[in-house]
């Protein structure tokens, strides 16, 4: 069934503007109007104009954007705690939130950074393990390694490994190329050739757009056994590294992060107050607000007002016009037996608010 809707004129002092709005979107009743009604635009209040924010209230609301942009960076640098729910009065805390979040934001960022660089070296030490660990399980041992290069290559499909087992076949005289696969599907191909054709078979596989697996300048110079333990020495070392950030970040997280979730729930709800007090319009002496809201909630809300503010509020019924028909929002509520087909209508477009 479709709630019946009433168009409201709420008129409050200047000093209580914001209390107001906040007591109105605490009740969650209202849908605030855009625009000023038809029988005003007529003419009847020529001196009504919408509200300038004076600068206080811009202050407040591009410190708070600053803020919130900052508090959503980090968190996104955060991992989740699940833990309880901060304690902070969030009005009290902001000035506090804001003295440390710089600080915790660039060492997040920091932490993050220093991380992705880990990440991307750990991974790039995993292909080298593969490949060093496939040249000493494929190539020739002891006195057979003798006068022979190994030569590694990364190949990303098997049409390029069809392509590298021919050049390598007509340099080598019909040599077998020796690959094993990564864990990302891509094949890593060990050739295996004398010292004095290995920088011919180099230079045709540059050619052939097959590319050689350049090893780390510290990994020169050292025996294969050698080059396999440093690298593994290596990224032990990194991977410690990385923990340790992981750690850091953690307990930043533990700290912090409940207090930056609620601190940025409370500067949503503030934002939005302020945005909504865009929507007013004043004269000389008073603010007025234009809504739409179910009719059954106006009394409360009237209630509510006068409670928190005094008599100074004043919630007025506005005539419904013809004109105001197709800008009416449509509300939906059924009875408990009606509810489970609401799965169903809700594939349709709303009703008109005239309509059943």
């Amino acid at each position: 069934m479709i709630v019946t809707m009433s168009k409201v004129e709420i008129t409050l002092p200047r000093e209580l503007a914001l209390p107001v709005l906040e007591t109105i979107q605490d009740a969650a009743v209202l849908q605030i109007a855009s625009d000023i009604p038809v029988q005003i635009r007529g003419g009847a209040a020529p001196q009504l104009r919408p509200v300038a924010m004076d600068a206080r209230t811009i202050a407040e609301r591009l410190f708070l954007e600053d803020l919130r942009l900052k508090i959503e960076r980090l968190l996104g640098l955060l991992p989740p705690t699940g833990a309880a729910g901060s304690r902070l009065s969030e009005p009290e805390a902001i000035g506090s939130i804001a003295a440390v979040v710089g600080g915790h934001l660039a060492a997040a960022e920091q932490h993050a950074a220093r991380r992705a660089t880990l990440q991307a070296e750990l991974s790039q030490l995993d292909r080298y393990l593969l490949f060093l660990s496939t040249v000493e399980s494929l190539a020739p041992k002891g006195s057979a390694a003798a006068g022979l290069e190994f030569i590694g290559v990364e190949v990303r499909d098997p049409a390029a490994l069809e392509q590298l087992t021919r050049v390598a076949g007509r340099l080598l005289l019909g040599a077998e190329v020796r690959t094993a696969r990564a864990a990302d599907g891509t094949y890593i191909g060990l050739l295996t050739t004398e010292k004095e054709l290995a920088g011919q078979l180099k230079e045709n596989l540059r050619g052939n757009h097959v590319p050689e697996i350049a090893l780390p300048a510290y990994l020169e110079g050292l025996s294969l056994p050698q080059k396999i333990e440093a690298a593994r020495t290596r990224h032990t070392a990194l991977a410690a590294e990385a923990a340790a950030i992981d750690r850091a970040l953690a307990e930043l997280a533990g700290a912090w992060r409940a207090h930056y979730d609620s601190v940025q729930h409370w500067i949503d709800e503030r934002l939005a107050l302020l945005r909504t007090s865009a929507s007013l319009y004043e004269t000389e002496r008073c603010f007025f607000l234009f809504g739409w809201m179910p009719s059954a909630e106006v009394a409360p809300l009237r209630r509510r007002l006068t409670e928190r503010h005094g008599d100074a509020i004043v919630v007025e019924e506005q005539q419904l016009l013809q004109a105001d028909l197709d800008q009416v929002p449509v509300t939906l509520r059924n009875p408990p037996y009606f509810r489970p087909f609401e799965l169903l209508v809700r594939l349709l477009p709303l009703p008109r608010y005239t309509s059943i």
